[in-house]
C-alpha cells in the first residue's frame, strides 16, 4: 500500500484541552472518511494553529502551565468531529470502560454493539444503510469478507488488551478509483491490487498488538 495522505489523530488532538478526548477521535474521523468516500469526494486536510500546555517544572498546582503556538495538519471539520466523537465517548463506552481486561470479550460485546447503534444513526442522516455487524476474532478471518466495490465502504472495529487495559480502535476501506485503506493514525493508503487485503493483515497485527476481538461494519449509499 502507498500513504497518499496523512493524518494524525495524535497531533491534532495536541491542541484540544478536553480530557474527555484521551482516548482519541477514531471513530468520528473514520466515519467522515466513510461517507466522504461514499459521496464520491475527495478526503482533504488543512492546517489549523492552536495551542498545546505543559507543566512548567517544579512548578505548583496554580502555576500557570506553559503555553505554545503549534500548527498542525488535520482533516477539514476537525473541531466538528471532536464535538461528535465526544458524544460517542460520554454515552455507554463508559460503562465499557470499567470492565478490566480480564472481562475482554465482555468490553468487546458492549462496545462493538454501540458502535453500532450510533453508526445507524449516522447512516440515517447521511442517508445510507448499515448491514448487520459481524464479529470475528481474528484480523485474519475478517479481512477477507472486505468488500472493495464501488457504494459499499466496510469499517473495522479491533479490541484488544494492551498494558492491562482494554483497548478499541476503527479503520476502514473502500474503493474509489483504487483500493483504499484509512487510518486515523497515519492517513490514506491506496492499493491498485487484491494483494491490499494481505498489506492490511500485515499492517494491523504489525501496529495494533494485542487483538482480541474484531468487527465488521458495512456501509452502502
Amino acid at each position: 500500500m502507498d500513504l497518499k495522505l496523512t493524518v494524525n489523530q495524535g497531533k491534532g488532538l495536541s491542541i484540544v484541552a478536553d480530557r474527555a478526548m484521551e482516548g482519541g477521535i477514531c471513530f468520528a474521523i473514520t466515519t467522515q472518511w466513510a461517507f466522504i468516500l461514499l459521496r464520491g469526494e475527495s478526503y482533504e486536510t488543512e492546517v489549523t494553529v492552536g495551542q498545546t500546555f505543559r507543566k512548567q517544572k517544579g512548578g505548583g498546582s496554580f502555576k500557570a502551565p506553559i503555553t505554545e503556538d503549534t500548527s498542525v495538519t488535520v482533516q477539514k471539520g476537525f473541531f466538528s468531529l471532536v464535538a461528535l466523537q465526544r458524544g460517542y465517548d460520554l454515552v455507554d463506552l463508559k460503562l465499557a470502560d470499567k470492565m478490566s481486561a480480564a472481562n475482554q470479550d465482555s468490553f468487546f460485546k458492549v462496545a462493538s454493539e454501540f458502535s453500532e447503534k450510533y453508526l445507524k444513526s449516522l447512516c440515517r442522516s447521511n442517508e445510507c444503510s448499515l448491514k448487520p455487524m459481524a464479529t470475528y476474532k481474528t484480523v485474519a478471518e475478517l479481512v477477507p469478507t472486505l468488500s472493495f466495490v464501488a457504494g459499499t465502504v466496510d469499517l473495522i472495529g479491533i479490541f484488544g488488551v494492551e498494558d492491562g487495559k482494554n483497548w478499541g480502535h476503527i479503520v476502514g476501506t473502500g474503493v474509489m478509483g483504487k483500493n483504499k485503506f484509512f487510518d486515523a493514525n497515519s492517513g490514506e493508503w491506496t492499493s491498485p491490487d487484491d494483494g491490499v487485503r494481505t498489506d492490511i493483515i500485515a499492517y494491523l497485527n504489525k501496529y495494533y498488538a494485542g487483538i482480541q476481538n474484531c468487527a465488521r461494519y458495512t456501509i452502502t449509499k
